[in-house]
């Protein structure tokens, strides 16, 4: 069964909706994933997000750096308690994984290898540790304008609060445009996400087959910006690299083709997303990726569905790469885990 709704929320909040909410912020675990953007950029992210939420960054920063970037994070953001900062490289984290038999997500020097989807694995092993997270929120540090966290977060946090209840519950935020700032000119041109563009029309046909009837038109296929019940993080599998965020959509609609209660919430901002813009040969390797992300149920897709990817790939001059799939974090052994070592020195747990 899937419930999908787009929801845009007549006010952010109010005096009443932050009574209601409060008990439910520090029950979110915040994702960061860095890669090699200026330490101002993710202490600045960071500083928007509630100070006594639990929040954990993975980083895949050059590793002569790291110990840079941990020192900024911790002076500029003393009153935040409980952040949490790897390194995707981290040797532990390696042994941690080799020892729970995800041996396919190391590379050759023995590391976890380089990508998004791997990055965020790791990130939600660290606040599935915890114990304490009902929910994950996975937002990244390339953003531009860190202070539409602020209103994503308290989104999140309403929609999470609502009465309604399901344990595979998706909220995937949607902005209203990704502008290109254009800084000779000074202006902003709005552009809706090229790779969205692409992508979302093949989630409206396996919608339609997979479960029939009138839905909302997907708008939400890669969003960079989501999060999940603490029970979904836990149930689904992860895909590597720039496959994730696809591969999470398609995972979650297939169990609610298998019989499983699934919602699915498109939350649509009135923030446009401000971050760094890629090239043309980058986006095309995203679609690549989200593309392998269908491919890897190839098997359960409808024939008009495959014909509309090989006509894409042929479109963008690339083949649709299978991902690799790592087991759900539920499955893995997270006593074993020790966290420990990765709180700042100024946190308090």
């Amino acid at each position: 069964m899937l419930d999908l709704r787009t929801i845009r929320l007549g006010h952010i909040w109010s005096a009443a909706d932050l009574s209601q909410i409060s008990p439910h912020l520090n029950k979110i675990a915040f994702i960061v994933c860095h890669k090699d953007e200026p330490a101002k950029f993710l202490w600045r992210v960071l500083w928007y997000l509630p100070a006594d939420s639990p929040i954990i960054v993975v980083t895949n920063c050059p590793e002569t750096e790291f110990d840079t970037l941990r020192a900024e994070v911790r002076e500029h953001l003393p009153q935040h308690q409980h952040i949490r900062l790897i390194h995707q490289k981290d040797p532990c984290i390696a042994d941690y994984l080799r020892r729970q038999n995800v041996m396919h997500i190391l590379g050759d020097d023995g590391r976890v290898v380089n990508g998004k989807g791997e990055g965020m694995y790791i990130g939600t092993l660290l606040a599935a540790a915890l114990g304490s997270a009902r929910h994950v929120a996975f937002y990244d540090a390339d953003n531009h304008a860190p202070s539409t966290l602020l209103a994503y977060t308290l989104a999140l946090a309403r929609l999470f609060s609502l009465p309604r209840k399901t344990p595979l519950h998706n909220v995937r935020i949607c902005w209203p445009s990704k502008p290109d700032m254009t800084h000779s000119e000074g202006t902003l041109h709005d552009n809706l996400g090229r790779c969205t563009r692409v992508v979302s029309p093949l989630f409206d046909r396996l919608i339609a087959d997979w479960f029939g009837g009138q839905r909302p038109t997907v708008i939400s296929s890669n969003a960079g910006e989501q999060a999940l019940t603490m029970t979904a993080a836990r149930a689904l599998r992860f895909a590597s690299g720039y496959a994730v965020e696809t591969f999470h959509l398609i995972e979650l609609l297939f169990k609610g083709h298998q019989g499983k209660t699934v919602r699915v919430d498109q939350y649509l901002s009135q923030t446009p997303f401000f971050h760094t813009k890629k090239d043309h040969e980058h986006i095309n390797r995203m679609i690549a990726s989200s593309l392998g992300a269908f491919m890897a149920f190839r098997e359960h897709l409808p024939h008009d569905l495959l014909d509309k990817i090989d006509w894409i790939e042929a479109e963008i001059g690339m083949t649709a790469r299978l991902p690799r799939l790592y087991p759900p974090i539920g499955a893995l052994d997270l006593a074993t885990l020790d966290i420990r070592p990765y709180a700042l020195a100024a946190s308090r747990a």
